[in-house]
């Protein structure tokens, strides 16, 4: 298995850059500067980025090269204060998702304990076919 540094600069060979879920990304991912990097490599590049469930939280401090925040004026959702408070863990995460890209400018959508949506980001590109097809497309 290789190391996340070792896909730095590499953004033009991927197509997409997908993170999973679940609560272990709140302590590693979130803080690790090697991911925050190729999140904004592929970012600017204009790859897609995504993620799910508490995940969304590695992209919280990635910052681009204008020194903004990639969460900035981005409509998102997530795990909310409120349903992470029902679970009994925020006390015990290192910060709290909802709070945590609000801070940094996201637009965050709630959806309420236990609800789901769909929200995405959209970074427009000139040669991006999507831009005026009518159809759903993201590149965030």
């Amino acid at each position: 298995m290789e190391k996340l540094s070792s896909f730095l600069g590499k953004a033009d060979k991927f197509d997409a850059l997908f993170y999973v879920g679940g609560h272990g990304p709140m302590f590693a991912l979130a803080i690790d500067k090697d991911s925050q990097q190729r999140i904004k490599e592929f970012y600017e590049a204009g790859k897609i980025v995504s993620a799910v469930c508490h995940c969304l939280i590695v992209f919280a401090d990635v910052k681009m090269s204008d020194g903004s925040y990639l969460v900035k004026d981005q409509q998102m959702t997530g795990v909310t204060n409120e349903e992470e408070d029902q679970a009994g863990l925020s006390k015990v995460l290192p910060f709290l998702l909802e709070t945590k890209v609000k801070d940094n400018g996201a637009k965050f959508t709630e959806t309420g304990p236990g609800g789901g949506a769909c929200c995405q980001g959209w970074q427009e590109r000139e040669d991006d076919h999507w831009a005026n097809s009518g159809k759903c497309g993201a590149n965030w």
